[in-house]
């Protein structure tokens, strides 16, 4: 089997039957100056990197409070940034805390009641943070950033495995879809609820689902082996799957990213990394090949910079990837490689701030142990 595979088979690695701690852990049978010891000399490394920093785009940052892999990250109103859950040493986590760019600095917040590793969250328009899925959880929270707490949310119907997907709609409602079968599903914050919607017209697990300019939703690639190409939009007004083009390459663990210009660019693929990108035009329902990156890469994060490129970076390939590269739609190219400080491989997420700037947080090492690294991006020209 290939090492770097579905998040929640990840989350299986960390955790077995134990007791829940009220530090948000789940605990397995290792002693506790093992994980102590561990934790400690990789916060040490994360120090250590930020002393030999290479003069480039990214410098470390303030390091986790934990290491963690298969988490989510997800940008506040007021610019902060929520981590949280994941896979820890030798855990899975229930906790949570949140970075704030302004000191650099991270806090601890609110444990979720349910410890998760690749779960899905997304930012409601009332301004809380909803989490779902996770380690084989049915189970969903809402975290309210004014009381730094989480409470329950209704249950999904049916476990999600094998890498779902979490879309906000642009009338404010969630569209759950992807995983092992073809039903997807949609939250309402109204009545606080979940409701079947249409069945998908494939099996896609571990796709990506872009939200386009219209208020459809993109879903593309997905498997592992192999792969696929196909690729279906939903439309949340007549909830309808339809399918639409399908990719010039079969991926999964791929990224995606809505252009400005309403594209929706993808790279990368899975087993082997890949360096190619294409763009899918929903005006034609076609995908065109645009240029090959400088890196081949696989389970990298694919960000939307605030000028209208779009930035590769962490992921494997198949070592810990530790370069970047930016796409210019202007001119239809990928950039000079940038090296990334931290390791950042499988399970790392990356946000883009308020001022610009890109926060990329945790992911495993080349021992696929997740670590506490965490790197800030300054765009240039």
């Amino acid at each position: 089997m290939h090492p770097y595979f579905y998040p929640e088979t990840l989350s299986h690695c960390f955790v077995s039957p134990g007791r829940r701690h009220s530090s948000g852990l789940t605990r397995l049978t290792v002693t506790l100056p093992l994980v102590l010891c561990v934790g400690f000399l990789l916060r040490s490394s994360c120090l250590a990197s930020s002393l030999a920093a290479p003069s480039s785009g990214w410098t470390p940052t303030d390091s986790l409070s934990i290491p963690r892999s298969v988490h989510t990250a997800t940008l506040l109103p007021d610019g902060r940034v929520l981590v949280a859950g994941g896979g820890s040493i030798s855990v899975v986590t229930a906790s949570a805390e949140i970075y704030d760019p302004a000191t650099e600095t991270w806090t601890a917040t609110g444990s979720m009641s349910v410890a998760r590793a690749g779960h899905r969250a997304v930012l409601l328009n009332s301004g809380q943070v909803m989490v779902v899925g996770g380690s084989n959880q049915r189970t969903t929270e809402f975290y309210d950033p004014a009381t730094g707490l989480w409470t329950r949310g209704p249950n999904i119907s049916g476990r999600q495995t094998g890498g779902f997907t979490l879309t906000l709609l642009t009338d404010g409602r969630v569209l759950l879809a992807g995983g092992d079968d073809r039903k997807s599903q949609v939250y309402d914050p109204t009545n606080n609820s979940w409701s079947p919607a249409a069945p998908m017209v494939f099996v896609q697990s571990t796709p990506t689902a872009t939200l386009l300019s219209d208020g459809t939703v993109l879903v593309a690639g997905g498997g592992a082996s192999p792969a696929i190409r196909k690729a279906e939009i939903y439309d949340p007004a007549t909830n309808t799957w339809t399918p639409t083009g399908s990719m010039n390459k079969q991926r999964a663990f791929h990224g995606a990213v809505l252009l400005e210009s309403g594209e929706v660019l993808v790279a990368g693929a899975f087993a082997p990394p890949d360096k190619t990108s294409e763009l899918y035009d929903p005006t034609t329902g076609t995908w065109t090949l645009t240029a090959n990156l400088p890196i081949a890469i696989e389970q990298a994060t694919l960000t939307l910079l605030s000028d209208g490129r779009a930035i590769v970076a962490g992921g494997v390939n198949p070592h810990v990837n530790h370069g970047s590269t930016i796409y210019d739609p202007a001119t239809s190219t990928w950039g000079a490689v940038e090296h990334v400080v931290g390791n950042h491989g499988v399970g790392t997420t990356a946000t883009r701030l308020l001022d610009g700037r890109i926060l990329l947080v945790g992911g495993n090492d080349e021992s696929f142990m997740p670590t506490a690294s965490v790197d800030l991006y300054q765009p240039g020209d």
